[in-house]
């Protein structure tokens, strides 16, 4: 037989690589049998526990295995504490294990494995017995019926809203306004404000912004020159703008706030579900390890948890498995129809009466001037008329089409940016985007027939402000267009 080189292999040298190859095969055989891993999976960590090997592991493949090693990590802990706590006490485990190593000849332990290099299991088998001498069993306290007692502290932080410990869902589609509504609640809470004649537990806010947190600055701005004096004291809201895996970073959030915010938090707001979830919505496990991971916040500082969460395809429930509406101590729904007007309800409050049912409008703010001498705005939560909610302006029937148009402006308002939107000369203060980035959006929405020509395109846009400024339902200007209630 030839080599790679073209010289002929020696019996020897084939009998060599062909037990390298056993080998090889074997330690794959242990790691399935150590992890329950198939066979490729099994060999892909044999790779990196070799530091790759022959063959390189890719970042991805990397990343794999570690996530691996850690969850192989805990549930030998878990284990090996499990055996702990089982053992005779009377037995000096120490003696009989170097007893059996000199009748071995020194020989490394198997454990139980069979034959191959065994010593990594002897390696990993003391970390985890230190970590588990190190983290004793959890000790549980029982309290008799006598010693059993009322509670005089409110049990809420928003009452009829937001309970003082608990696991809260604000949910609702994409762009109706539920992440402001969430942000100016929570700044009642810091301020300890009445929120809408609901009394208020004042208390420091934690608000994680995983999703649109490059822009939440803005929204900060344009609330505090709305509503707070130039000169104010310090207030006790910590903003996290940057990604989050909850379910693994959860102890790490824990540790930073406790370093960082001023006392315990009373309310902390994960914005959303779904930029904080490494896994799928859909599936149980990964839902269950996200409520655990948001109940380990909740039970480490005895506040509110709110996750703000999207809705499912029909738009009547929150989206995925329906465990976090099993797990949480208040679902909040958050709606906004053709008019702009923002409706919030207490769909269930375990332990208390829900408020009734609020309503708010977006109003547009000017914040300053960008680097580039184009006005920044941004939007603050007002509150509105919740009957304006079913009363119609006279000839305010619309079409399918329109319907879809002016859901096309109301979110360009709050999609556009600083050069397209303005709230200079606009009645009530309202945010219009112009003509031009609607126009855009329109495109991207496929509101327009394939083969339109730009001039046909401009032509319905023009055509449908003007029907429905004729409604009263937008304004309109030579270049700006708004929606109005």
């Amino acid at each position: 037989m030839l080599d790679n080189s073209g010289k002929h292999e020696s019996a020897a040298a084939r009998k060599s690589n062909v037990n390298v190859i056993w080998v090889e095969f074997q330690k794959i055989r242990a790691i399935q049998h150590e992890t329950g891993l198939d066979f490729k999976s099994a060999e892909l960590l044999r790779r990196y526990r070799s530091a790759g090997g022959s063959k390189p592991l890719t970042g991805d493949q990397r990343l794999f295995c570690q996530k691996l090693e850690e969850k192989l990590a805990d549930e030998k802990a878990e284990q090996a504490l499990g055996r702990l706590d089982a053992r005779p006490a009377d037995i000096d485990w120490d003696a009989l294990e170097a007893q059996r190593e000199r009748q071995n000849g020194s020989a490394p332990s198997t454990n139980g494995r069979g034959n191959g290099s065994t010593q990594p299991f002897i390696d990993r088998g003391s970390r985890y017995s230190e970590r588990a001498q190190a983290t004793p069993p959890r000790q549980f306290k029982l309290t008799p019926f006598e010693n059993i007692r009322f509670d005089p502290a409110p049990p809420y932080v928003v009452k009829g809203i937001v309970p003082r410990n608990g696991l809260v869902t604000v949910w609702g589609p994409p762009k109706c306004g539920k992440s402001f509504w969430t942000f100016d609640l929570a700044m009642h809470v810091a301020l300890g404000w009445a929120y809408r004649d609901c009394k208020v537990e004042q208390g420091n806010v934690v608000y994680c912004a995983a999703e649109g947190g490059p822009g939440f600055a803005n929204r900060v701005e344009a609330w505090r020159q709305r509503h707070l004096a130039q000169d104010h004291d310090p207030i006790p809201f910590y903003l996290l703008a940057m990604p989050l895996d909850l379910i693994g970073e959860h102890a790490a959030l824990i540790a930073a706030i406790r370093a960082q915010a001023k006392g315990a938090p009373k309310l902390v707001v994960i914005d959303t579900l779904n930029r904080t979830l490494v896994g799928s919505e859909n599936r149980p496990e990964d839902m269950s390890r996200f409520i655990r991971a948001a109940d380990a916040v909740r039970v480490a500082f005895g506040c509110a948890v709110i996750v703000i969460h999207h809705c499912g395809v029909d738009g009547t429930r929150p989206r995925g498995h329906t465990s976090l509406a099993g797990a949480d101590d208040a679902q909040i729904a958050v709606s906004r129809d053709k008019s702009g007007l923002i409706k919030i309800e207490v769909e269930h409050l375990k332990d208390g009466i829900p408020s009734k049912p609020l309503a708010c409008r977006l109003e547009g703010v000017e914040i300053g001037a960008c680097a580039d001498g184009d006005a920044a705005t941004s939007c603050v939560v007002v509150p509105a008329d919740l009957s304006a909610a079913s009363t119609k302006p006279r000839g305010a029937s619309v079409s399918a089409n329109q319907t879809r148009f002016l859901d096309i402006l109301n979110d360009a308002v709050l999609d556009a940016p600083p050069q397209h939107k303005t709230t200079v000369n606009i009645p009530g203060g309202r945010t219009a985007v112009s003509r031009e980035f609607l126009k855009t959006c329109c495109i991207s929405s496929g509101w327009f027939d394939e083969g339109d020509s730009d001039n046909a395109r401009r032509a319905k846009v023009s055509n449908m402000i003007n029907a429905l400024s004729g409604k009263r339902l937008i304004g309109a200007s030579k270049i700006f267009v708004w929606p109005v209630s």
